[in-house]
């Protein structure tokens, strides 16, 4: 068989797979609007069920002032090939949508984008096109960070969540040095909200926000 039609073959057998992205605005916060890209499900083969809404990834990127992009991404691919939606969410604070959308984070992280990770979601199942039972969120490092802040702070919106590398242990990633009384009261994180750590030892720590039964772990090394 001639390579170029083999070529053609393949590029038009893989890209009935691709569940393209759509660039939304929603609303979030404070009477403002804030970005994400928008991937439905997509199989040649599969489809839900009648009147069945898919469940829903909400990712939230690094950084925390880095962006995401529509660019092609088989870690996406991989979820919406299997039923879900994914929404990459550029939070208030991400670059690429002028000085002003950037500074939204000025103070606020752990606030605006945790905010805004919510709020696309809410969007989202309001459109129809989640199931508000199954939204999960996920995201590394400072990502990580606003996946673990909305199951603390926004609790039961979301059913689960991943924290690839997240910043959880926010004493020593702001330099305050790690902990190793067990039960001890701290002031500051980057929400500004009080919460309560046991520190097992320098390397490893829970901390746990008042009046929550979520979890964070990190520095196991």
């Amino acid at each position: 068989m001639n390579l170029s039609i083999q070529r053609k073959r393949f590029h038009r057998t893989k890209t009935i797979f691709i569940s393209e992205p759509e660039a939304i605005e929603f609303p979030t916060g404070s009477g403002l609007t804030a970005h994400a890209f928008i991937y439905p499900p997509r199989h040649p083969e599969y489809t839900g069920m009648p009147g069945d809404r898919p469940p829903l990834i909400v990712i939230s990127h690094g950084g925390p002032t880095t962006a995401t992009t529509a660019r092609f991404d088989v870690a996406i691919q991989y979820w919406t090939t299997r039923g879900f939606a994914v929404a990459d969410v550029n939070y208030g604070g991400s670059s690429g949508y002028g000085r002003p959308y950037r500074e939204r984070l000025n103070g606020q992280w752990g606030i605006v984008d945790v905010e805004d990770a919510v709020n696309a979601a809410r969007h989202l199942v309001a459109q129809g096109k989640a199931d508000p039972e199954r939204l999960i969120i996920r995201g590394g490092s400072a990502g990580g960070y606003t996946a673990l802040a909305a199951l603390v702070f926004h609790p039961g919106v979301f059913k689960a969540a991943a924290s690839y590398y997240g910043k959880a242990m926010t004493e020593r990633h702001f330099g305050l040095g790690a902990r190793t009384v067990a039960d001890i009261e701290v002031e500051f994180n980057p929400s500004g909200r009080t919460v309560r750590r046991s520190a097992v030892s320098a390397d490893m720590a829970i901390t746990i926000a008042e009046d929550s039964d979520s979890i964070f772990a990190d520095g196991f090394e």
